[in-house]
């Protein structure tokens, strides 16, 4: 349909060809993510280019806290299609295998679209992995977030505040169900309580604990297996439970200078991400290598690129190596 549609507004006869959608990454990135790809995150942004086309982002972060996009795709439309497409197609045949079986969590915010076809294709390419729900954009950019607290006094916004603690405790803080269903429990009865309901006592109101009762029955507890910490415990997730990987790499691709800017075609959008990527691994090889000299003690720094980096890393772990088997 959509494919008929953009045919028939652009006068497209039936031999012209259209651009559905690119996908594309690099060797850098390709060989980061066969390494660092136990989490990984997806994310989409809108604002890069004038065709107006959404940008999907496949992001991860190193050992040594550098985030960083395994690949980049412009989608015609957020739909299921087209992000099955990413999922079954791009993904599997642009990124190394070495990657694919080392993922063990995808985090996604709450787009059924995006997430509902990772999931269909978790048996074939991502075996090991699981989905989880980023707490931020569920709990932070929810529906919750739009309940009116303006008439509220003070003591009743503080108590909204707490309870949007106590909802996140349960996203990043309690390890067994039990705890997790005491929590919850607790936070039900509360909410019928004259304390919570009553403005007189400095409550939030009928109509506020009405909306919070609405986003917990509606919103969170349908998925409380996508994003309750309980459920990850056995997963190598290091804790972590929002998708801010993609966030970070979605801030750098639109604040500097010469960032992707709305107005970009998508050709132009598409040199601006790649050079901007290749300058920041630059200056992050520079900074690793400007790092190492100046913790050296025992030899003058001679390190200049980050081929010697690695020789240098390469020849400390051989002496470790043969001094250990010397015990």
């Amino acid at each position: 349909d959509y494919i008929d549609r953009t045919r028939r507004a652009f006068k497209l006869k039936g031999n012209e060809k259209m651009l559905l959608g690119v996908a594309w990454t690099n060797n850098e990135s390709r060989r980061i993510f066969a390494r660092y790809s136990e989490i990984m995150v997806a994310d989409v942004t809108e604002g890069t280019n004038n065709a107006k086309r959404p940008l999907f982002l496949f992001s991860g972060k190193t050992s040594n806290q550098n985030t960083f996009t395994a690949l980049w795709a412009f989608l015609p439309q957020q739909s299921r299609w087209a992000f099955r497409w990413v999922w079954t197609r791009c993904i599997p045949q642009l990124l190394p295998e070495q990657g694919l079986n080392r993922m063990r969590l995808l985090i996604t915010d709450g787009d059924p679209r995006e997430y509902g076809t990772f999931l269909d294709a978790i048996p074939t390419w991502y075996s090991l992995c699981r989905h989880k729900l980023c707490h931020w954009h569920l709990l932070y950019r929810g529906s919750l977030m739009k309940a009116q607290t303006g008439n509220c006094g003070t003591k009743a916004k503080i108590l909204f505040h707490v309870v949007l603690k106590w909802i996140e405790s349960w996203m990043t803080k309690i390890e067994t169900q039990e705890e997790y269903n005491l929590s919850t429990g607790l936070l039900i009865d509360w909410l019928k309580s004259p304390e919570a309901l009553d403005t007189n006592l400095g409550g939030m109101g009928c109509a506020l604990v009405s909306q919070i009762n609405a986003f917990l029955t509606s919103s969170l507890f349908p998925h409380e297996q996508r994003w309750a910490r309980y459920h990850f415990l056995n997963v190598r997730a290091f804790n972590t439970s929002a998708s801010s990987y993609g966030e970070a790499e979605n801030s750098a691709l639109k604040r500097r200078g010469d960032g992707v800017k709305p107005n970009f075609s998508v050709p132009k959008a598409t040199r601006a991400i790649n050079e901007g990527t290749q300058l920041r691994t630059v200056k992050r090889q520079q900074k690793a290598v400007h790092n190492l000299n100046a913790t050296k003690k025992t030899k003058a720094a001679n390190y200049t690129n980050i081929s010697d980096l690695v020789d240098c890393i390469q020849e400390t772990i051989s002496h470790e190596f043969n001094a250990a088997k010397k015990i």
